[in-house]
């Protein structure tokens, strides 16, 4: 027992030793906590949207921030660096830097390795161990891809999409974006965001100029050229409806309640970059400590939003109880009502209470319809966002009344009853109009 305790005690010195030789040994202070320009950077970074292009060795790599034609090289170490032109100004911590650490590292914001100027070598090989614990390990690949006789490959089939898969290009989780993916045909059959293929397969044929498109996983072919344009504009076609309309703001994500594109009056901070409301969440007094301007279109100009403070009780605090009463009991289909009038008041500034997911019957009256040959459904890159997965002949899918947006029965149904009364994608209100059109 004593030399147990003797052991662990020498180890933990051990340990400490260390950590105070990395603090010494280092070629930039330590820091003891973010400075306000770091914390602004990282909200920068994870508020971004930014691409791997190219991994330089296991600690360098090549981004693209989205909207923007430069490209960027980042390097950790001691110090990290970047070739932006807010780097090389103030020599701290910029967006891609930051980026890097929280996203492609998946640090936490408050790790005291998030906000350090830099790394030494027993630090970054720590990172380099926790990434690799992190990340899909992909099962071993085919020893030959099968053929036919004139030599044409046949196409593996793709990998079923966990909570746990994340894009290797944006670093984002797959099933939680709801984002279009592709698939590795011909290595590993693992999936990536069509948009971010498209963008890795651009930067592959501008600088090599080969036909073929590596695997960011495996490293493999991945598809052709033509069969991923294929597959993107398919998916930018999906889209364009909600592009034609003016009160649709694309791109534009509320930042209380994560609907996306946000419809209707769109709110923007005037002191936050890139920090939008819609306008339920900005009547529910979301964000109070800053001033805001609005538009309803997107060809209109910013004006100043009225103020919410001093116009009396919100409706937080008038519709808190009756969401109280609600939480703390067993829900009946009669709630439904109840539930509609606290998401909203009937002008779109209501409260979001996300108490519960719809009644069966109320799922049940979707619209439904069975794929046949011939559909849009089957053109390449179409696919059920919850799921990930193409659609098939004879399958039973849904159509959102509201937004139009489709999905497998099964995805769904089970969406709508689990705690969910939104459109995983845009975030609309998934309303009963079999009940409004009965009463009207």
């Amino acid at each position: 027992m004593h030399v147990f305790v003797h052991k662990n005690l020498s180890n933990h010195r051990n340990v400490k030793l260390k950590q105070i030789w990395d603090k010494m040994s280092r070629s930039v202070a330590w820091q003891r906590t973010a400075s306000d320009a770091v914390s602004w950077n990282q909200d920068q970074a994870l508020s971004s949207t930014i691409y791997i292009l190219r991994e330089v060795g296991p600690t360098s790599y090549l981004l693209k921030e989205e909207g923007l034609v430069k490209k960027f090289k980042v390097s950790l170490g001691d110090p990290h660096t970047c070739n932006c032109t807010k780097f090389s100004k103030e020599r701290n911590l910029c967006k891609h830097i930051c980026w890097i650490l929280l996203k492609k590292f998946k640090l936490n914001r408050h790790h005291e390795l998030s906000y350090q100027l830099g790394l030494v070598e027993r630090e970054i090989n720590g990172l380099l161990k926790g990434r690799k614990n992190n990340e899909r390990i992909i099962d071993s690949k085919p020893d030959s891809i099968p053929t036919d006789k004139d030599g044409t490959k046949h196409e593996l089939e793709q990998r079923k999409v966990t909570n746990d898969d994340v894009c290797p290009i944006c670093q984002e989780q797959l099933l939680a974006k709801h984002q279009p993916v592709t698939y590795c045909r011909y290595g590993c059959g693992n999936s990536v965001h069509i948009k971010c293929m498209k963008v890795w397969a651009d930067h592959q044929r501008q600088t090599t100029n080969d036909n073929v498109i590596l695997c960011p996983f495996c490293r493999e072919e991945f598809v052709g050229h033509a069969k991923l344009a294929h597959e993107f504009r398919n998916t930018m076609n999906e889209r364009r409806n909600n592009a034609d309309r003016l009160d649709c703001h694309n791109g534009i994500t509320c930042r209380s309640c994560n609907m996306i594109p946000i419809k209707g009056k769109c709110y923007q901070c005037v002191t936050c970059v890139a920090f939008h409301l819609c306008n339920t969440c900005y009547h529910n007094r979301q964000h109070l400590h800053h001033p805001f301007v609005f538009r309803l279109k997107k060809t209109q100009r910013w004006r100043a939003a009225p103020t919410r403070e001093g116009n009396g009780r919100s409706m937080e605090t008038l519709l808190g109880p009756v969401a109280h009463e609600l939480q703390s009991r067993e829900l009946n289909e009669n709630d439904y009502e109840l539930l509609l009038q606290l998401d909203s008041n009937g002008d779109n500034s209501g409260v979001p209470v996300d108490l519960a997911g719809l009644p069966e019957h109320i799922v049940n009256r979707i619209p439904m319809m069975k794929i046949k040959r011939g559909s849009r459904l089957l053109a390449a890159g179409r696919q059920c966002r919850l799921c990930l997965r193409a659609y098939t002949v004879d399958q039973f899918v849904r159509r959102l009344p509201d937004c139009g947006h489709i999905f497998h029965r099964e995805c769904i149904d089970k969406w709508l009853t689990e705690d969910h009364r939104r459109c995983p994608i845009d975030r609309q209100l998934v309303q009963d109009h079999h009940k409004a059109n009965s009463t009207s």
